[in-house]
């Protein structure tokens, strides 16, 4: 597939955030761009946008809508959610003429990944402020492995017995000495010497 997009590549954004600030975030994005025409795209009709009323400026579509609108254009693409296959977020990227962002969480790094592979290069990330991820995309990741395998998210501690036996407090404890006194070990030195 060609990609036939007039989206200059300092105007093609991926801002993190936590799936929990990702609607908030969504509404100050759109409020910035009141005076452009602005189409969220999310990956079905199931994903709910409460709170999101379309205005005159903003449209609200599913990937399958997009697809079956050969001539649709906007002035700023939001993508809330990326889709499985990358090729589908081609078809959305062709509808943009001036702005294209990318509302990402870490469940969807490996679809942005996709996505970058497929574009040929990285997209430039951006946090922005006040909608900093509470923890890194690491750790997001981390905590979702650890989710995915039963983990708990606990640091890793290592429990260690105390075999050691309880120190004298009038003497320094010494590993190499034991409580039994040793003989001292005796070399025969003419046998060293060479004859």
């Amino acid at each position: 597939m060609s990609l036939n997009t007039t989206v200059k590549r300092q105007y093609h954004l991926v801002h993190q955030c936590s799936l929990s600030q990702k609607l908030a975030l969504l509404k100050a994005l759109i409020k910035k761009r009141k005076e452009l025409n602005v189409l969220i795209v999310k990956t079905d009709e199931s994903v709910e946008l409460d709170g999101l009323t379309e205005s005159e400026n903003v449209t609200i579509m599913s990937d399958e809508e997009v697809a079956g609108e050969s001539e649709l254009k906007c002035d700023v693409l939001i993508s809330y959610n990326l889709p499985q296959n990358a090729e589908d977020y081609l078809v959305r990227l062709a509808c943009a003429t001036q702005e294209a962002l990318i509302l990402l969480d870490t469940n969807e790094q490996k679809q942005l990944h996709a996505i970058e592979r497929l574009l040929g290069r990285s997209l430039i990330q951006e946090i922005v402020p006040g909608f900093e991820p509470t923890k890194t995309l690491a750790e997001q990741k981390r905590e979702l492995q650890n989710k995915k395998y039963g983990k708990t998210s606990k640091p890793f501690v290592k429990e260690v017995r105390n075999s050691y036996p309880k120190k004298d407090d009038k003497k320094p404890y010494n590993s190499s000495t034991s409580n039994s006194k040793r003989k001292p070990r005796v070399i025969n030195v003419k046998s060293l010497k060479p004859e």
